[in-house]
C-alpha cells in the first residue's frame, strides 16, 4: 500500500495539462449535448445525497420572474439540461472543456481568470420562489488521498460518481427551503466545472468563482447574490468578500479563515488564500451580513483556522457574527445544515439571539436523531453523571436556560451558580477563547446527553434531570 495522506494536507500543484485539449485526450460522452464528445475528465459527486428531482415549469418561470422576460428566457435555457455522469476518477486527473463544449451546456459560463479560461458549471432552480438576489450553495471539499512518494491523487472506495441531476436535485432543495432561486456553483475541478480540484484553495480558484458568479449575474441580471459555503466552500466565500460588493447574507461554515503560515507556491496564482489577510477591505463592506458558523470540536478545520479572523475583522471595524455549534458526524466538520439555517435566518432578518435560539434547536433535534439511530443498532450511551462531581473534558450538550460570561475563569464559579439556582439541574464551563475571549457557563434545566471534549468541564447538580429525560 502506499504511503498516503490526505488531500488537506497538500499543497496546491500546477496542473500536468493546460486549458488546450491535449492530443492523447480520453474522451468522454456528455449525455448533456448529444451526438458530441467532451475530452478530457469529468467531475466529482456532492457531499450528501438530495431528494427526488423536481424540474422547471416554463409558464411559471415567465411569469413569476420579477426582472422580466430577459430572465425569463434565460431561464427557459436550463429545462434543456439533461445529467452527466461525473466521475472520481476524472475528477483526480482534472477536468479540460473547449469553449465550443462549455457553450452546448445549458447551465454553464465560459470565463477566463488569471489568464487561464474555465467552464463553470451551476445548478439553478426556482421550485421554491424567483427573486433577483439568489443563494447561493458552495460544496466543500472531496476526501481525496495523496500518495506522498509521487503525488497522486487516490479515490477511496466511499467516494462515488456523480450524476449531475442530484445537483439540479440539490438547487431544488435549496430554492425551496430559502424561497427564492437556489444555484448549486460547480466548484472549480468538481461537479462538472473544468480545471483541477487540487488546486482549491488558492487565488486561482477564488478568482475563477468569482468571474463566474459575475457572468451568472449579468446572464440573468441578478442584482447581486446571498451566498453559504461549508469548509472548503466557506474559504470561497470569505475571500468573495475580497472581491465583490453585491453579497448580502454570507454565511461561513467551518472554513479555513486563517491558514497556518506555509511555503510559498513556486505559481503565484495557485498560492493559498489567506481572508484574515484582507480584513480591513471586508470591513468597508457594509452592504454584507457577514455570519460565521464553527463546531469547537471540528477535527478537520480547526477554530483556531476561525477564530483569528472573527477577531480581526471585528478589530478593523468589521461587523461578524459568529456561532458556535455542535455537529453530530464524527469529526464534528459536517456543519453545512446549520449553515443553510444560518442562510434562512438572515434573510427573515433574525437577530444574533434569534439565530442561537435557532441552532439550539436544530442540534438538539440533530443529537436525538443521532442517539435514536445509535439505540437502534445497540450502541450503549454513556451512563448519566453522579451529582456533585465535576468533570473535566465532558460538555453537557443542550438543555440550556441561561448563560453567562465568567470574568474568574474558574470552572467552581459556574458550578455554584448552578447550585445557588433551583431550576439548574448541571452545568457546563466553556473555557475562555472559545465562544469568546471570556469563559461561559451554561446552566440547564436538565442533564442531557455528555460528550468528550476538551473545550469544557461541567457538572450535575440534580440527579433527576438525566439525559434525555424532563424534570
Amino acid at each position: 500500500m502506499p504511503e498516503v495522506a490526505t488531500s488537506g494536507e497538500t499543497e496546491a500543484e500546477t496542473h500536468p495539462k493546460s486549458d488546450k485539449t491535449p492530443e492523447a485526450a480520453r474522451v468522454i460522452r456528455y449525455s448533456g449535448f448529444p451526438g458530441s464528445v467532451m475530452t478530457g475528465n469529468a467531475s466529482a459527486g456532492p457531499e450528501r445525497a438530495m431528494s427526488h428531482l423536481q424540474r422547471f415549469v416554463t409558464s411559471r418561470l415567465i411569469g413569476a420572474c420579477p426582472l422580466g422576460a430577459a430572465i425569463g428566457l434565460a431561464l427557459l435555457a436550463t429545462v434543456a439540461a439533461r445529467a452527466d455522469i461525473v466521475t472520481m476518477a476524472d475528477v483526480a486527473r482534472g477536468i479540460d472543456v473547449t469553449q465550443a463544449q462549455c457553450a452546448a451546456i445549458a447551465q454553464a459560463v465560459w470565463i477566463s481568470a488569471l489568464g487561464r479560461n474555465f467552464c463553470f458549471r451551476y445548478y439553478l432552480s426556482t421550485v421554491g420562489g424567483t427573486g433577483s438576489r439568489p443563494v447561493v450553495f458552495l460544496q466543500g471539499d472531496l476526501g481525496f488521498e495523496v500518495d506522498r512518494k509521487t503525488g497522486a491523487w487516490l479515490v477511496p472506495a466511499g467516494l462515488q460518481d456523480t450524476n449531475t441531476d442530484d445537483l439540479v436535485k440539490y438547487a431544488d432543495q435549496i430554492s425551496k427551503v430559502q424561497k427564492t432561486v437556489g444555484i448549486y456553483l460547480a466548484r472549480m475541478g468538481r461537479d462538472g466545472s473544468s480545471g483541477w480540484h487540487k488546486q482549491r484553495h488558492t487565488v486561482l480558484e477564488l478568482q475563477a468563482t468569482n468571474a463566474a458568479l459575475e457572468a451568472i449575474k449579468q446572464r440573468f441580471q441578478f442584482e447581486g447574490f446571498h451566498v453559504y459555503g461549508h469548509s472548503g466552500g466557506g474559504n470561497l466565500v470569505g475571500g468573495l468578500l475580497t472581491l465583490r460588493n453585491d453579497i448580502g447574507c454570507a454565511v461561513l461554515a467551518d472554513g479555513v479563515l486563517a491558514p497556518a503560515a506555509g511555503k510559498k507556491a513556486a505559481d503565484p496564482v495557485l498560492q493559498y488564500f489567506d481572508t484574515s489577510a484582507h480584513v480591513d477591505t471586508i470591513a468597508k463592506n457594509r452592504l454584507s451580513r457577514i455570519l460565521v458558523v464553527t463546531d469547537p470540536q471540528d477535527a478537520v478545520v480547526k477554530s483556531a483556522n476561525q477564530l483569528p479572523f472573527v477577531e480581526k475583522l471585528r478589530k478593523a471595524g468589521g461587523q461578524v457574527d459568529q456561532f458556535m455549534v455542535n455537529a453530530t458526524d464524527d469529526e464534528h466538520h459536517f456543519t453545512t445544515p446549520h449553515a443553510e439555517l444560518v442562510m434562512t435566518d438572515c434573510l427573515r432578518g433574525a437577530s444574533h439571539d434569534e439565530i442561537v435560539a435557532d441552532l439550539a434547536k436544530l442540534d438538539a433535534s440533530l443529537l436525538a436523531a443521532k442517539a435514536t439511530a445509535e439505540a437502534k443498532a445497540g450502541v450503549k450511551l454513556p451512563d448519566a453523571p453522579a451529582a456533585g462531581i465535576m468533570l473535566n473534558g465532558i460538555n453537557l450538550f443542550g438543555a440550556d436556560y441561561s448563560s453567562s460570561w465568567l470574568e474568574s475563569g474558574d470552572p467552581t464559579e459556574c458550578q455554584n451558580a448552578c447550585r445557588s439556582d433551583a431550576k439548574c439541574a448541571a452545568w457546563t464551563y466553556v473555557q475562555p477563547g472559545l465562544q469568546g475571549p471570556q469563559a461561559r457557563c451554561w446552566l440547564k434545566g436538565r442533564v442531557p446527553q455528555q460528550f468528550q471534549n476538551q473545550c469544557c468541564t461541567s457538572g450535575v447538580e440534580h440527579v433527576a434531570g438525566s439525559a434525555g429525560k424532563k424534570q
